[in-house]
């Protein structure tokens, strides 16, 4: 019993030290041991790529190639592709819609060219096709060209 009375005593004793004892010694600094600043010496390694011209898996000469559209016509002569004009978009914004019980689909709130309209799904302002109206955005199609307007 006095073997366990001691026991007990010395870890209360450690424990209680351990909180209420003085401030815990740290170890010297790197200024107080003498130490001086390390500097590094880093130098860039520069190097040049050159242009590959033997390809190192086929051991064949390598050249790039140069893609030009071209487009048949009915009497089998090949005519050079025209690209299509941007389509200039009207300002677009989108204020929100409204959501009926017997209706599915929903009433959107667009603001086209600064005018407000009130459409749903599938009807058109102009040439602009309201195609689907979400929480956030809507879809929309001008001359068979489809964006997405955010909210």
């Amino acid at each position: 019993m006095v073997v366990v009375a001691v026991v007990w005593g010395l870890l209360g004793y450690k424990v209680v030290a351990n909180y209420f004892g003085g401030e815990p010694e740290l170890p010297p600094t790197a200024v107080e041991q003498g130490f001086t600043e390390f500097v590094i010496d880093f130098k860039k390694d520069t190097f040049q790529l050159q242009t590959v011209s033997v390809d190192p898996f086929l051991k064949k000469a390598y050249t790039p190639r140069r893609v030009v559209k071209t487009q048949k016509t009915s009497s089998g002569t090949k005519k050079a592709v025209i690209p299509a004009q941007p389509i200039l978009w009207p300002a677009i914004q989108y204020l929100g819609f409204v959501k009926s019980n017997d209706r599915k689909n929903k009433l959107a709130m667009i603001k086209v060219n600064g005018a407000l309209h009130r459409t749903r799904e599938g009807q058109m302002i102009g040439e602009l096709k309201l195609l689907k109206a979400y929480n956030d955005s809507i879809k929309v199609s001008l001359n068979k060209e489809v964006k997405v307007i955010k909210n």
